[in-house]
């Protein structure tokens, strides 16, 4: 469970680099009833130099339309995998911009006072801080367990039996030792909405593999 201390917690947002305004990323974190929310526009869109990797018949998050929260309840910034540079928790892909291979994505990482940074960055270039949260936030060392929820969003997929859509059910599991020497991805699983039956959706996992 994640924890915060008693020190007051203050926000701040950085000018945002002009991919994030092109892509319509709106990213800010806040915590709301212990958990950390990350909230953005814009989202993870497969193609075969996107910097995503699906396996066969996995489906691609589409979260274009409305802004998605991310819940984050149990998030490890140091370990395994990770190198303590924190932990990518959203990625953009750049091939619908025109942008060649290019891969944006935020990644949340610790400051040097303790305070929790949302970076924004591309494969190979410099990281830059658009959202800021000066407290002392605790994280166990732990599995990244994240809830996504939003008006709208689909699952599609080559493989998928029918499109998923509306205010479903998302769990998902943070493993960084799958593929060893790979960056860490998250691995998305789907629960049906109430009334759709109860079965789990198709697991897909989606690897970031040419950042950092």
């Amino acid at each position: 469970m994640l924890s915060l201390r008693a020190a007051p917690i203050i926000s701040e947002t950085f000018d945002k680099p002009p991919a994030v305004e092109k892509w319509k990323v709106d990213p800010s974190v806040t915590v709301k009833d212990g958990a950390l929310i990350l909230t953005a526009t814009g989202g993870v869109e497969t193609y075969a130099n996107s910097g995503i990797v699906t396996k066969a018949g996995a489906p691609a998050l589409d979260f274009t339309a409305k802004p998605v929260e991310i819940e984050l309840r149990e998030l490890d910034l140091t370990g395994p995998g990770v190198s303590g540079d924190g932990v990518i928790v959203w990625v953009l892909s750049a091939d619908t911009q025109g942008e060649g291979n290019s891969t944006g994505y935020l990644k949340l990482r610790f400051s040097d006072d303790g305070g929790l940074m949302l970076m924004y960055g591309v494969a190979g270039s410099k990281e830059v801080v658009v959202h800021r949260l000066a407290s002392q936030l605790v994280f166990p060392v732990k599995s990244l367990k994240v809830r996504l929820s939003a008006a709208d969003f689909s699952i599609k997929g080559v493989d998928a039996e029918r499109e998923f859509s509306g205010a479903g059910k998302w769990t998902t599991e943070f493993n960084p030792a799958v593929w060893k020497g790979q960056a860490p991805y998250l691995q998305v699983r789907v629960v049906r909405r109430p009334g759709e039956g109860s079965a789990v959706a198709k697991v897909g996992a989606l690897m970031v593999t040419n950042v950092p």
